[in-house]
């Protein structure tokens, strides 16, 4: 069923206002207006494009519980929210360089995150995906950043700044090293090192000269992580230093 079936043919119309249409069993939005001035909610039709749909929603737009595999077609700006999860997007291709407020794309079946939007003004959550690798993603992140419940093994590619709290718990991450200079709020991860987590970081604010080595050798002091050093990687470093011996 198409847009156009219920509403009528609004192609090319400025609408005035917030746009409803969940669970209306559609499956094109073939003639919807050209812009929306407020708000746009799809939710829980059986979508499996957006294209057809407005090039600007002034307010959040909110795709989920759709059948998307992709994001070709859609507006090129959302002053608002963005949220489109529980699809089966395998790709974030066709989705605006910009988002204004938060992005969701949680519960999808991405792998990386190629097509993905250059800001991000709000929180950003990706989790309850299959994502190898955070390459691709903006350099910031206005809020917080859940990247939990994925298949990633390092955070390389993870964005310079955070300003909220990330949570990358969930992964088979093997190596975290970087990650106390890049967040100002709460980390939350799988590691006994969490317990210290702020510890660390504070350590690292409180000593920038340490070389990467030195604040790994004192972080395994205090935790006895192998995220930091292996014990043999330790014992090693300590004879050949031994004034770094406690």
């Amino acid at each position: 069923m198409k847009f156009s079936d219920l509403y009528g043919d609004l192609s090319g119309t400025v609408y005035e206002g917030d746009m409803y249409i969940p669970d209306k069993g559609l499956t094109s939005l073939e003639g919807m207006p050209n812009v929306i001035i407020g708000s746009f909610n799809c939710n829980g039709n059986k979508l499996t494009s957006l294209e057809g749909m407005p090039n600007s929603i002034g307010g959040d737009f909110s795709c989920s519980l759709n059948k998307l595999t992709s994001l070709l077609g859609m507006a090129k700006f959302i002053s608002g929210d963005f949220t489109c999860i529980a699809n089966k997007l395998t790709s974030l291709e066709g989705m605006p360089n910009s988002i204004g407020g938060d992005f969701s794309c949680s519960a999808n079946k991405l792998t990386l995150l190629e097509g993905m939007a250059k800001f991000i003004g709000g929180n950003f959550d990706c989790s309850f995906n299959d994502l190898i690798s955070l390459e691709g993603m903006p350099n910031n992140i206005g809020g917080d950043f859940n990247c939990g419940a994925n298949k990633l093994t390092s955070l390389e590619g993870m964005p310079n700044v955070i300003i909220g709290d990330f949570d990358c718990g969930g992964n088979n991450l093997i190596s975290i090293i970087g990650i106390f200079d890049n967040v100002e709020g709460e980390i939350t991860c799988d590691y006994g090192i969490y317990p210290y987590h702020m510890e660390a970081r504070d350590y690292k604010k409180e000593h920038p000269n340490l070389s990467d080595i030195v604040f790994n050798v004192r972080m395994y002091q205090q935790t006895k992580c192998e995220y930091y050093l292996t014990q043999k990687e330790y014992e090693d470093y300590i004879e050949e230093h031994p004034e770094y011996a406690f």
